[in-house]
Formats: structure tokens, sequence, C-alpha cells
């Protein structure tokens, strides 16, 4: 059975290594998320009272909904089943190795594309 989420969108993974050869993956991304408040509330300072209010976007879980469209290194067109979304898991599990805020780390991308989806979503 596939997991459902509140929010989908689209989204390119480039250069997918497997077994040697690169991969452009066109996939659907899920994801489930909420604006919370993360202020402390109310609050007394010097006498005087205030509320802080910090309203955030919280992301609770996301996924790969599906694989839309797989092509190679030479722009060919291949079975989309060539790459899972195991394979592509277990892809994005190696740039775990690096620092997250590195310029080329794929897995701190696919984060920062689901918040900003997210955001734009939950700000309409």
């Amino acid at each position: 059975m596939n997991k459902t989420y509140d929010y989908e969108f689209d989204y390119l993974f480039e250069e997918v290594e497997l077994n040697g050869r690169f991969y452009n993956v066109e996939a659907t991304i899920g994801y489930d998320a909420e604006m919370v408040d993360n202020g402390i509330g109310p609050y007394e300072f010097w006498g005087a009272r205030g509320v802080d209010v910090q309203i955030e976007t919280e992301i609770s879980d996301s996924g790969i909904v599906s694989i839309d469209k797989v092509t190679g290194e030479d722009d060919e067109d291949v079975p989309s089943n060539t790459v899972t979304a195991e394979d592509i898991d277990n892809w994005l599990a190696s740039f775990k190795n690096m620092p997250y805020r590195d310029t080329w780390n794929q897995a701190r991308w696919l984060d920062e594309a689901v918040e900003a989806d997210a955001e734009s979503e939950l700000s309409e």
C-alpha cells in the first residue's frame, strides 16, 4: 500500500547514480505539513506584558509518491521502473556523510524544496 500525503509536488532528481550510470528522475513528492505557533506565549519582561507568537511551517512526513519519468545519461527515455523510490532513498542516504549545508548535498536540496512548497501551500 502506498502512503498518501496531504500535499504533493513534482521534483527533478538530477544525476542519480545507480550501477555506474546517471539518471535524471522526475518524481512526485508528497508531504504532510502544518502551520504551528512555536512562540513562548504570554510573558512579562521588566513589567511589560506581551505575547510571543512565532508561526512556522512544520513538515511531519515526506516521501516519494511515484516515479514519473526517467531519462538516461544521453537524454534517452528509459523505463520508469529502472529507478525505484528505494534506489533514490539509498542514493540520498549517501549524502548523509557530507555536511548538510554542502553546496552539492542533494538531500538538502530535496528538504528545501519540500519546505518551500509547504510554505507556499500553507500561506494561501
